[in-house]
């Protein structure tokens, strides 16, 4: 799911701190690499970063915490800069 430019979906798995590997519902719309945060539980608000992607399986995860199955990932973009002439804006 796409939402705002931001893909959106659940975790498919309880997640414990520091693993390699987050298991998604639906990673169709995520990035081969990024940034994401998780919501609800205990450790609302958490953000983690990715190096890979395989099917449904972000890898290379980093900086998580521990999560319960079925809770909100948002993948954090960036937008791009844009220049007109010399100026950025």
């Amino acid at each position: 799911m796409v939402d705002s430019g931001q893909a959106v979906t659940t975790l498919d798995g309880a997640v414990n701190a520091a693993v390699g590997t987050v298991s998604l519902s639906d990673a169709s719309g995520f990035s081969t690499s990024g940034t994401a945060t998780v919501s609800g539980g205990t450790n609302d608000g958490d953000v983690f970063t990715w190096t890979g992607k395989s099917t449904n399986d972000l890898t290379g995860v980093s900086n998580i915490l521990a999560h319960d199955n079925s809770l909100t990932v948002t993948e954090t973009i960036t937008p791009p800069r844009i220049t007109t002439g010399d100026d950025w804006l």
